[in-house]
């Protein structure tokens, strides 16, 4: 499921219920079964707050290192695009 993701990838993940948001992961570490991600901000290069496109800001932690098996879907390898999202409700 994640085969193609390397130490030093960056994941982002699309959440939301009404709203499209996104999560950015920095791949720290891949082991037999397990991959460590640490999260890290984001950056808005254009539009206005409720619909912005935005970048990983690697320079920006949040929180600590987690585990996450690699049979498990955590997101995908961020292409270097910036991502639209939505926040109306």
């Amino acid at each position: 499921m994640n085969e193609d993701i390397e130490v030093g990838d960056i994941i982002s993940k699309m959440y939301g219920y009404n709203m499209t948001l996104y999560k950015f992961y920095r791949v720290e570490r891949i082991t037999g079964r397990s991959m460590f991600l640490q999260e890290i901000g984001k950056t808005i290069v254009d539009g206005d707050y409720m619909t912005p496109k935005v970048i990983p800001n690697p320079k920006e932690l949040k929180g600590g290192v987690i585990r996450k098996s690699l049979n498990t879907y955590v997101g995908n390898k961020w292409d270097g695009k910036p991502l639209q999202e939505d926040r109306w409700d």
